[in-house]
């Protein structure tokens, strides 16, 4: 009877550790959102509408450098991950510093909607990658695997 009690309590304790680490996976996916809903925003305004960060400086990058963030770097997709932060960043810049230069975007349409097509394309990757991650966490701290 104990040892099904500590079974039972080893294992929640591990499904609370999944859980919160599948919620703070989302709530980087939704700050991932707002930050390239601004840039688009940035776009159509012809003006910045927020302050850029970094790949570094975000608030996913932020996590993806933190100590908190070392325990996925042993899966093969994590790694992937930050390329592609990387990667969406240097895009991003590339907005950025039109509208900071005070060009006009009109100017640089196919440009411009060639580095936004790319951007929904690092995102759609970003996600499926922090999706893997996420599903390899599972595996070896639920399953055992």
């Amino acid at each position: 009877m104990i040892e099904e009690f500590d079974k039972s309590a080893e294992y929640n304790a591990k499904l609370v550790l999944y859980l919160s680490d599948v919620s703070g996976m989302v709530s980087k996916k939704i700050s991932h959102i707002i930050f390239k809903h601004k840039v688009f925003t940035s776009v159509y305004l012809n003006k910045l509408a927020f302050e850029y960060q970094d790949e570094n400086h975000c608030e996913c990058g932020t996590w993806y450098n933190s100590e908190e963030a070392n325990r996925f770097r042993k899966y093969k997709d994590f790694e992937a991950l930050g390329e592609l932060h990387k990667d969406f960043h240097a895009l991003v810049y590339e907005i950025v510093s039109k509208i900071t230069a005070g060009k006009d975007l009109f100017d640089y349409k196919e440009e411009i909607l060639n580095e936004l097509n790319k951007i929904e394309e690092f995102s759609t990757k970003m996600f499926e990658y922090t999706d893997k991650v996420s599903e390899d966490e599972e595996k070896e701290i639920l399953v055992g695997e």
